[in-house]
């Protein structure tokens, strides 16, 4: 549309350009005609004069020398004497003086000297023709500087303004969808390239920036989420614990009124026993020995308590010495035998028979070792057996194995924890506190050794010890 209407004013402007420039040459070309006329008749009059008829028939002639000389004609006192070319009709009435006349096809010019009178015509066709085609090659010139720099401005203004739209688009985009991810794509390398390199550096650094942001901020929710699973794991241990500790208590309290109940019985009746007449020795020797029984169950679990506590704090210290092997088995057998007899357990004995092997350890912390294994085992075991087999090679081994209840696969991820036994049932139908597994495997890491279970659920339980002989 912009171009249309620059054409149609530059063709307008044309127009009115020729016009002034058709009757600026006409005026010129008409005061040229009329001075030649002028100085012709002057001439004229001579050769008149001189009755010179040739002369004046050439003067006349000279006249055609002009393209757009149409006729002359010459009048003496209102006579024609001589026109050229002989044809021609001379239609200007006299003027009795020096006149230029225009229409639209012709100038006629009048030039008098000495009475006499010429007249020349000269048309305009040619004038018009010679104006109009320098009109036209004016048009055309013009038409063709406007298309030029219609195309090259169209060009150059695609080269701006396709960069500025794209620019614009680009950046609405982004507003829209946050996406630092678009680029520009020009190829450019003018003040407008340079400008789109510019806004697509910018745009990386905003793109790196959220790409940092986004991991950081992802880094920040993994750590937030590693540390709420910390926090619940640390808080289903808490309620764990606390359950496991009420359960402790719980079995504790048992464990220990037991005994103090026994105490309390068995001393009531040795009392009563006294105040009576016939006195019998035996019944209260066997209440004695029953106190005497109840008394060490409850220093038995004092001491667990106690140790167990040594061994966390590391308080507790090794008293290492030479132990003969022979003599301190045959102690422990001593000790645990009855135990067997209650449940009507076989007790199996696989000892060395030799009376030389010598061990360097800590006799009461190993005694304290197998006594609570086979403590369990008895416990665990009714009308079944109970094996115990020691060997010596460059390590002191032993195990404990019974055919009682056994394990699950899932209670033996429990019994090495502190007051917690294999299952919750347990404790109140065998009784015990869950101490016992717990203090012994620290026992065994204390001296430098290995306890390994193998346990089969309704088929029975083996403990492997294994532990240096020399320290």
């Amino acid at each position: 549309m912009v171009v249309l209407t620059t054409l149609f004013l530059s063709v307008c402007t044309l127009l009115l350009f020729s016009v002034t420039l058709f009757y600026e040459v006409k005026s010129i070309t008409s005061d040229n005609a009329a001075i030649q006329a002028g100085s012709i008749a002057s001439d004229l009059s001579y050769h008149i004069a001189q009755g010179d008829s040739l002369a004046i028939a050439r003067e006349l002639k000279s006249l055609s020398a002009n393209p757009i000389f149409v006729g002359a004609t010459l009048y003496m006192r209102g006579s024609v004497i001589s026109r050229y070319p002989a044809n021609y009709i001379d239609t200007i009435p006299l003027q009795g003086g020096n006149s230029s006349k225009f229409s639209l096809r012709y100038i006629n010019i009048s030039a008098t000297d000495n009475g006499n009178e010429l007249h020349v015509k000269l048309k305009l066709t040619d004038l018009y023709i010679r104006v109009g085609i320098l009109m036209i090659i004016l048009i055309l010139l013009k038409v063709t500087a406007i298309i030029t720099c219609s195309w090259i401005t169209f060009k150059y203004t695609k080269k701006i303004l396709g960069p500025l739209e794209e620019l614009e688009a680009v950046t609405e985009e982004i507003i829209i969808t946050k996406d630092f991810s678009k680029r520009m794509h020009i190829e450019t390398d003018n003040e407008v390239g340079r400008m789109a390199g510019a806004f697509n550096s910018l745009l990386k650094m905003l793109h790196e920036r959220d790409k940092k942001i986004d991991k950081h901020q992802g880094e920040l929710e993994l750590l937030v989420k590693e540390r709420t699973s910390e926090l619940m794991a640390e808080k289903i241990t808490a309620e764990k614990a606390s359950k496991i500790k009420s359960t402790f208590l719980a079995n504790m309290s048992h464990e220990l009124r037991t005994p103090l109940t026994a105490i309390q019985m068995y001393t009531e009746l040795i009392r009563d026993g006294i105040m009576e007449e016939g006195i019998n020795k035996d019944r209260q020797i066997e209440d004695l020995n029953k106190i005497t029984k109840s008394s060490e169950d409850l220093l038995g679990l004092i001491e667990d308590i106690l140790d167990l506590t040594k061994v966390e704090s590391g308080k507790i210290e090794l008293n290492i010495k030479e132990v003969d092997l022979g003599m301190f088995l045959s102690g422990v057998i001593t000790q645990t035998s009855p135990l067997m007899e209650k449940n009507d357990n076989r007790f199996i004995i696989d000892v060395p028979q030799s009376k030389d092997i010598t061990i360097e350890t800590d006799p009461k912390r190993l005694k304290q070792i197998m006594e609570n294994l086979l403590h369990n085992a008895s416990k665990f075991t009714k009308g079944g057996k109970v094996t115990l087999s020691v060997w010596v090679d460059t390590e002191l081994h032993f195990y404990v194995e019974d055919t009682g209840i056994g394990m699950t696969e899932e209670q033996t991820l429990r019994i090495w924890n502190e007051f917690e036994q294999a299952d919750s049932t347990i404790s109140k139908k065998y009784g015990g506190t869950g101490l016992g597994l717990a203090l012994i495997k620290k026992l065994v890491c204390l001296f430098a050794g290995t306890v390994v279970l193998e346990t089969k659920f309704g088929v029975g339980s083996k403990f492997s010890v294994t532990m240096p002989i020399k320290y």
